[in-house]
């Protein structure tokens, strides 16, 4: 941990304070020096609560469209969310074949047409929906069962599969990256002490507004 992960924690800490050379801590009147984590530390929520909306306006609401960066969640379905939410939530990723890929398509096809419904469309329309019905049948048997767990999420954090688990104390911004180029979709979180965030490949899971949401929804139960 280098000086500025260091100072990630310092500056929402209620024991730092500032001289001629920044934030320092008010105990020591010195720079930081702990290994992994300040056992003086001492959270300022309404400074955090500050830093985190900067954060958020730096890297969501002021960010560029190619940082293909976004919050694809509201504040409204994270607290709705956070009323049927389990004691766990399991994020896995699906084995999707080509009859399941084949019923999306034909859904949205029928979406599209019965909007725009006039006069024999609607036998187009619910000819769509009857292949799509028919495809889901035919590969739910890959949709349930092959399934490999990402992470585990409840109200206390985040455990990454095969790795450590990650408290939402120490997770300051919860957004979802989309990199078209690389055919990536993940689920991005900021960490107070790190200098790179952490990065979930979230490819073939149910969708990176309801992760999102789920995850917001647990982290703002704390």
């Amino acid at each position: 941990m280098d000086i500025q992960e260091r100072l990630k924690y310092c500056k929402i800490c209620s024991n730092r304070a500032y001289n001629n050379y920044g934030v320092v801590c008010k105990l020591t009147n010195d720079k930081p020096q702990f290994k992994n984590r300040c056992p003086y530390f001492i959270e300022d929520s309404a400074e955090r609560e500050a830093y985190e909306a900067r954060l958020f306006d730096e890297k969501i609401r002021n960010g560029s469209f190619a940082s293909k960066n976004f919050y694809s969640t509201h504040e409204r379905l994270i607290l709705l969310a956070q009323h049927y939410l389990p004691a766990e939530f399991r994020i896995k990723r699906y084995k999707i074949g080509l009859y399941a890929l084949t019923s999306m398509f034909l859904i949205m096809i029928g979406v599209i047409f019965l909007g725009v419904s006039f006069g024999g469309v609607y036998s187009i329309a619910l000819t769509c929906f009857g292949l799509a019905i028919y495809a889901f049948i035919l590969n739910w048997k890959n949709l349930k069962v092959d399934a490999l767990e990402l992470a585990l999420v409840n109200k206390e954090g985040i455990t990454i599969a095969g790795g450590d688990f990650i408290s939402w104390s120490d997770v300051t911004l919860v957004y979802c990256n989309l990199n078209l180029m690389k055919q990536g979709s993940y689920l991005v979180l900021n960490l107070l002490g790190k200098s790179e965030p952490l990065k979930l490949s979230i490819n073939g899971s149910i969708g990176g507004s309801i992760i999102l949401t789920i995850c917001e929804a647990y982290r703002k139960m704390n």
